[in-house]
């Protein structure tokens, strides 16, 4: 998902950036800066080139808020020192406690507006539209009656912005934003297709564990 911006035209299409140059990932934790390199010539022959763990000190995030910015940019500069990568392609991640995630129907025969203008919609009942900068993804086109299934992510923009000072200071540009549990979930997914499609028409279920958090992704 792309969080650095609104985005009303992408019509629920995924973004594809990912070329045979390295791309890399950086998720800022409570407890540490973790990074990835990830390269390959398409999406069906990607590989791990390097990563790079640096914990952090407790008092420079608390919660999901970050407490100390200058020390922050400085960890994260070691760490993306420590990774030696020169990608111009990376993807940062957030939280999932600063974003509003859900699914929703969208059927074309009932809905009076297209897609785009229905996710606005969505969106605009749960926070200010000027507030808030969203994304989404068709996950399920369904047919008939049933309808589209789309993921919507939504956040703040106070939340976000001083994620995006953090990165600007360290001299990363991002190229887009995600959100920790929807890229670990897309990275468990790439994993069983690719390398245990056996798996696939089991029911699996994903089970992070750290210091501050817990998750479970089905």
């Amino acid at each position: 998902m792309r969080l650095t911006k609104n985005q009303k035209n992408t019509k629920g299409k995924a973004s594809s950036s990912f070329s045979s140059r390295a791309s890399v990932g950086i998720d800022i934790a409570q407890d540490a800066v973790k990074i990835v390199q990830l390269s390959g010539r398409n999406l069906n022959q990607v590989q791990l080139d390097n990563y790079s763990i640096v914990r952090l000190p407790k008092n420079i995030i608390k919660g999901a808020i970050v407490q100390d910015y200058d020390q922050l940019v400085a960890y994260l500069q070691h760490a993306y020192t420590q990774l030696g990568g020169n990608s111009r392609n990376i993807i940062g991640a957030i939280p999932q406690s600063l974003a509003n995630i859900e699914t929703v129907t969208y059927n074309e025969k009932d809905a009076d507006m297209d897609l785009a203008d229905f996710v606005e919609f969505e969106v605009s009942q749960q926070m200010p539209l000027d507030e808030v900068n969203y994304d989404y993804r068709v996950v399920h086109e369904g047919s008939g009656a049933v309808g589209k299934k789309v993921l919507v992510v939504a956040a703040r923009k106070e939340d976000l912005e001083p994620r995006l000072e953090v990165f600007d200071s360290a001299g990363l540009s991002l190229q887009s934003l995600d959100i920790d549990v929807l890229a670990q979930a897309n990275a468990f997914n790439y994993w069983m297709d690719k390398q245990n499609p056996e798996f696939l028409s089991d029911k699996v279920m994903v089970v992070h564990i750290s210091e501050n958090e817990r998750g479970c992704t089905r």
